[in-house]
């Protein structure tokens, strides 16, 4: 197998772009959506003589400066040389696909469903769809988790939200293009709609297996191996315990005040989570949670990637935090609903950490998601 080359580069090399010659573009990207030579991908398409209108930004904008939920504006970027357009909580940005011919999605997500990059480029679709404009290229990605394991829940229709935007199991599996064809069958969008596949790819392949170069995709996941251990830790945004923002591995870390790091560990590590262990630590975040306060709490360390549950893995911390702290720990509410609820997409979960077994609820997520499996079959593209 050789080197994976990147739907973008595929776009650019082979000369597909003159395609859309003379049509009026708008593209979804960000500072991740660049080559593999790391070249700006909307420069390349400028290059070449593209009209590329509008350039649409997700949470963080196009350079990453905005922090996690901070309203992105919209302005004119002078290096893009192109008006840029906030979809982030996805309100005025869309009311420009009503001067465009046809939309590029080009984006890294990280192969979660709450990572709001995907909602973003779903509701692209949807707006799309809805504004007459039926032409759409994905300009295809590799999934940093692999599409060779999927874990659930799936989300409940009745738990939709930004952070989870489809029903579909948390870690689905998919590449951000396989996924894209679904959406569009599965809601009936009617898009002509394009997903221009990677070359030398496998669906095995993660993060840590490619040989493309890693741009962090957003600011709370500046390495390869953070990949690994957001999904799980990102559930504590709907507590008071903090999730490492604001020091130098978010995501990695957790804790807060009331944490004893040596007895927190104690009862993580005798969980025997599959292939994790967890180091006590104490930490200062600069900013977020606790900010310039001393926290108590655990480095995760993932001993082995390739069978890692991350959904396991999340439960069973935030478990081990109410075994230990239910009387100082804290869950979070937006419009009504716990927030992990909203990033779980169900309730069920509740249970299985208060009173119940952990088991259970991963080995009904697992049906869930192989459900999933059986439905997406017609929109893989990779072996």
């Amino acid at each position: 197998m050789g080197l994976v080359v990147l739907g973008v580069d595929r776009f650019l090399s082979e000369g597909l772009y003159r395609g859309l010659a003379g049509r009026r573009i708008a593209v979804l990207c960000n500072q991740s959506s660049l080559t593999s030579q790391l070249t700006c991908g909307v420069c390349e398409l400028r290059g070449r003589g593209l009209n590329v209108e509008y350039v649409l930004v997700p949470e963080h904008g196009f350079w990453g400066l905005g922090d996690a939920g901070e309203p992105v504006p919209s302005y004119y970027d002078p290096v893009l040389r192109v008006p840029v357009r906030s979809v982030y909580p996805g309100v005025e940005g869309f009311d420009v696909l009503d001067e465009v011919d046809a939309v590029l999605v080009d984006i890294q997500d990280v192969g979660i469903r709450f990572y709001t990059y995907v909602s973003a480029a779903l509701q692209v679709l949807e707006e799309t769809s809805r504004r007459g404009v039926s032409e759409v290229l994905v300009l295809d990605r590799p999934n940093p988790l692999s599409g060779s394991v999927l874990e659930g829940p799936v989300l409940r229709s009745d738990f939709r939200s930004y952070v989870g935007y489809c029903e579909i199991p948390l870690r689905y599996g998919l590449t951000l293009g396989e996924l894209s064809l679904y959406y569009n069958s599965e809601r009936r969008l009617g898009l002509d709609l394009r997903a221009i596949p990677m070359l030398n790819y496998s669906r095995s392949l993660d993060v840590l297996d490619l040989d493309t170069h890693w741009v962090p995709p957003s600011p709370a996941i500046p390495d390869r191996e953070t990949v690994f251990t957001y999904p799980s830790l990102a559930l504590l945004e709907g507590t008071n315990v903090s999730e490492g923002r604001g020091t130098y591995t978010p995501f990695k870390i957790f804790g807060a005040p009331f944490v004893e790091p040596e007895k927190l560990c104690g009862r993580l590590n005798s969980m025997k989570i599959p292939e994790v262990l967890f180091r006590p630590t104490y930490f200062k975040p600069r900013y977020s949670k606790y900010s310039n306060s001393v926290c108590g709490g655990a480095f995760v360390h993932v001993i082995n990637r390739k069978v890692v549950e991350v959904v396991k893995l999340g439960l069973g911390v935030l478990k081990a935090l109410y075994e230990l702290y239910s009387d100082k720990l804290e869950f979070a509410k937006t419009s009504g609903r716990f927030y992990v609820d909203l990033l779980l997409g169900t309730p069920n979960w509740r249970s299985a950490v208060m009173s119940g077994d952990l088991e259970e609820f991963v080995s009904a997520a697992r049906e869930e998601a192989g459900r999933f499996r059986e439905s997406a079959k017609p929109f893989i593209l990779y072996s």
